[in-house]
């Protein structure tokens, strides 16, 4: 996790997955679904999500 310097109130998330099945598996699992998607995306202003690979 980082914070931007100059807005304070913004973050970066970032997490690593094997594969595209581990990501799957990752938005399909009960922690998931419970803290990410019923608790914390609520509470957000805005949500930006890219996904990128690895060089």
């Amino acid at each position: 996790m980082s914070r931007a310097k100059d807005n304070r109130a913004q973050f970066l998330f970032y997490e690593l997955f094997r594969d595209e099945a581990a990501f799957k598996a990752h938005q399909e699992s009960a922690h998931f679904k419970t803290y990410i998607a019923g608790e914390a995306l609520p509470l957000l202003a805005k949500r930006e999500r890219a996904q990128y690979g690895l060089l």
